[in-house]
């Protein structure tokens, strides 16, 4: 309660939600929203890092409570403090020196590089249009705008947005181009926008040539050896900068030509070749990382086979490869790139097929490990391109059995977003409960196209498998410290049709497919989403209609999880339910819960009491 107190004496010490200018026109104050943003963020994610820490029961209980109510009215606030921003916008008259202050209070945020994404992509939506049709063009607050947008777009797109890749590409080339027209003292977004062009993702995803890349490194080049340039610029972009020019050629020959010789011409990915050697000869001992580079580049200059290169790394990476306890996003991505050598490295490599599985079996615990010990931060995505990789990557599943990819996606959920998980595991308890009352009072309902055995089993898998999709859009499911903007509630609306890819690991998932994309589809069909699912055709419907009473009851009584909506008791619910049934719930499963109360009480007791053990059992 202590702690309750605090948090309450804080919110009375806000920065004051508006400032008056001279003129006494009325202004928010943009920078203490922005800076209440950040800080209630920093205990949001604390908070998240803290719960998966060992304690016991009664303690973990009290601090899952303790987080769900300061959470929820954190989730209050910042509402509050972001509608006063978006209404104030709506206005019919805003005075210029409003957008300057947003812009000053955007431009000065200490956690820009880390921000929010989509509260930039809002606040840049307001600010570019203005500034775009100010005369004369504010070229220098645009070129900063341009880029804060290149980089919130490319985080976005991350959870699958690929319209988002596209505009954060146009937004760091529109930086590159105003600031070419600017000063040399206003040249600092033009080359973070150069270095954010800097990489092998744009080659990859076709909105680069690998001669518009060098390009770029050519232009970068020159802003960071012209003297006056450098007079404006932080001197640990500078050093940031200079590696990201120093290394393109290596990231070239590292993430592109060796493993597709036909991005560029032999001649010249040679003389890349030399410098990387050169560089590894000059660095006397290497990295676990450029180990495995360096072992895959004497492949291909035929200096030793794939067999070689294999053990010589794997010897390696087991010798010198420490998982911390804790990890940040840019240590996962250092530490999961010798992984992905080792697993190419396995798959070409001709050794015995059970030396191979064995191999695959290691890295897959290692990848697990990985992903544990990452810090549940928000907002961090990288982690999720790594994840929507590897639930694709042939080279490694081939080698698995149905069983051990299943054993893996588990655990890999886990560990990507463990409140996921347990929403699901207690979704699956009441689905179980739910089966067992079909099959006992009602078992005329079941499809008769599946030949199930065990209906428990078969509808508790579907229920922990029915929100797959949200392993792919975390960063947005896991936002409850803030109203989600319109963007994101896009994205969540993907979340089934993402389930499909993570159903394609393996065949045997491929049952579950009518329930994953229709749970979030009204009985009658004529709500919910996808859109272009017909629930009511489906063979499978009546499971689709269980898994959706069910996530809507874990959902909506959720005491701990759900920040955006007050708790409901099982009874008020199940009310809801007998009046929308024929519409938006089934009308024969919501009369058998109702009807029996065996089965009531059941799915009562799990509501109220059992979600403790649950959670607990997960975390």
């Amino acid at each position: 309660m202590r702690l309750l107190r605090n948090f309450a004496i804080l919110l009375m010490l806000i920065p004051g939600y508006v400032a008056f200018a001279s003129s006494q026109e009325y202004v928010p104050d943009f920078k203490g929203i922005f800076s209440r943003l950040t800080a209630n963020r920093n205990v949001y994610n604390a908070y998240n890092d803290s719960i998966r820490m060992p304690m016991w029961h009664t303690e973990w209980v009290d601090l899952f409570s303790r987080r769900s109510e300061v959470i929820g009215a954190m989730y209050e606030e910042n509402g509050r403090l972001l509608n006063s921003v978006y209404s104030y916008f709506e206005r019919d008259q805003v005075p210029d020196s409003a957008y300057d202050k947003l812009y000053d209070a955007l431009a000065g945020d200490p956690n820009k590089k880390f921000g929010d994404p989509f509260i930039f992509e809002q606040m840049c939506d307001i600010l570019i249009p203005h500034y775009e049709r100010t005369e004369p063009m504010d070229s220098v607050r645009l070129s900063f705008l341009y880029y804060f947008d290149g980089r919130a777009q490319y985080e976005i797109s991350i959870l699958g947005d690929m319209e988002a890749r596209k505009r954060s590409f146009a937004s760091h080339s529109r930086a590159v181009e105003l600031g070419r027209k600017l000063s040399s003292h206003y040249q600092y977004p033009r080359l973070i926008s150069l270095m954010s062009l800097l990489t092998t993702n744009w080659i990859r995803d076709g909105y680069m040539s690998v001669d518009d890349g060098l390009e770029v490194r050519r232009e970068l080049q020159k802003c960071i050896s012209d003297e006056e340039i450098l007079m404006s610029i932080p001197v640990a972009h500078l050093d940031v900068a200079r590696e990201k020019v120093d290394s393109y050629g290596y990231n070239l020959i590292r993430n592109g030509y060796l493993f597709d010789n036909s991005l560029m011409e032999k001649q010249f990915a040679d003389s890349l070749i030399d410098n990387m050697i050169d560089r590894y000869m000059a660095a006397g001992s290497l990295g676990v990382k450029d180990f495995c580079v360096y072992q895959l580049v004497l492949v291909n200059r035929g200096q030793q086979n794939m067999e070689s290169a294999l053990n010589r790394s794997l010897d390696y990476y087991k010798k010198h490869s420490v998982i911390p306890d804790r990890i940040n996003v840019a240590q996962l991505a250092k530490m999961y790139s010798p992984l992905l050598d080792l697993i190419y490295f396995n798959d070409l490599s001709n050794i015995p097929i059970d030396e191979k599985r064995r191999n695959v079996e290691f890295f897959c615990d290692q990848i697990v490990a990985l992903f544990a010990a990452r810090q549940d931060w928000q907002l961090d995505n990288l982690y999720i391109g790594v994840l929507m990789k590897l639930i694709k990557y042939d080279r490694l599943l081939r080698y698995m059995t149905s069983e051990e990819k299943l054993r893996f996606l588990d655990e890999m959920m886990v560990c990507t977003h463990v409140a996921t998980y347990a929403h699901s595991s207690h979704v699956a308890a009441l689905a179980e409960v739910m089966m067992d009352g079909i099959v006992k009072y009602r078992p005329e309902l079941l499809p008769k196209r599946l030949d199930i055995k065990n209906w428990r089993g078969f509808i508790r898998k579907a229920a922990m498998y029915h929100d797959l999709g949200k392993n792919g859009i975390i960063s947005v499911v896991a936002n409850a410290y803030r109203p989600l903007t319109d963007h994101e509630q896009m994205i969540i609306k993907t979340h089934p049709v993402r389930g499909l890819e993570f159903l394609a690991l393996d065949s045997t998932l491929a049952v579950f497919r009518d329930i994953t994309l229709g749970h979030h589809r009204t009985y009658d069909g004529k709500s919910g989403y996808p859109r272009n699912f017909d629930n009511t055709a489906s063979p499978v419907k009546v499971l689709i209609d269980l898994i959706t009473i069910c996530d809507c009851l874990e959902a909506a009584t959720d005491p701990l999880g759900r920040n955006y909506a007050h708790k409901k008791d099982f009874d008020t619910l199940i009310g809801e339910f007998a009046a929308a049934k024929g519409v938006g719930y089934n009308p024969d499963l919501v009369d058998m819960i109702i009807g029996n109360k065996d089965i009531y009480e059941r799915m009562k007791y799990i509501v109220n009491v059992g979600w403790q053990d649950t959670y607990y059992d997960i975390y």
